[in-house]
């Protein structure tokens, strides 16, 4: 076989090659990759863009990924897939949930079909900030659990919790109907 012909069998074998996270640098978005006793230069991370949303999901050392190398030159390598792996199976096997599942046990879930509901479990405090309204919006709303409410007044149907009045209060007895 000619040199040229055992180079191009070489580079059509190199095009697609799966690899493990050998090396990451969050800060300049980069990784490494090991593939066939051989580590990549410094690969961009792979993106995930929508329209209106970037997502970052920093990859660790370890995560099998599949790559692409033009031509077959691996300086030229992107990685174009990431794969589960014994080490890192998937959280849940269920086709009708999509789940994220962060290291802590935090899930965000979403089950489709016939009774369909987004679900999110942890530990962890969690907190909604915005500069605008909050609104929820539901048939009923149902709190289990202690609540604190600082900075301002409750209403309900025009009628402020801090400066509504009862008239005829005693104790054991129905008090008159609350008014503004």
């Amino acid at each position: 076989m000619s040199f040229k012909k055992a180079e191009f069998i070489r580079r059509q074998h190199e095009q697609i090659r799966l690899g493990e996270v050998s090396a990451t640098d969050p800060e300049q978005h980069q990784l490494r990759v090991r593939s066939g006793g051989l580590d990549t230069a410094w690969l961009p991370y792979p993106a995930d863009l929508g329209q209106n949303y970037r997502r970052w999901h920093p990859i660790r050392v370890g995560t099998p990924v599949v790559l692409a190398s033009p031509g077959g030159d691996l300086s030229q390598a992107v990685i174009v897939g990431i794969l589960h792996s014994p080490a890192l199976p998937p959280p849940a096997t269920d086709p009708n949930l999509d789940l994220i599942q962060f290291n802590d046990g935090t899930r965000i879930s979403y089950r489709s079909g016939p009774s369909p509901a987004l679900t999110i479990q942890t530990d962890a405090p969690i907190s909604l900030h915005t500069s605008s309204t909050l609104t929820l919006s539901a048939a009923h709303i149902q709190i289990n659990g202690p609540i604190t409410q600082t900075s301002g007044d409750i209403t309900s149907d025009g009628i402020g919790l801090q400066a509504h009045h009862h008239t005829g209060a005693k104790a054991g007895l129905p008090t008159s109907p609350s008014r503004p």
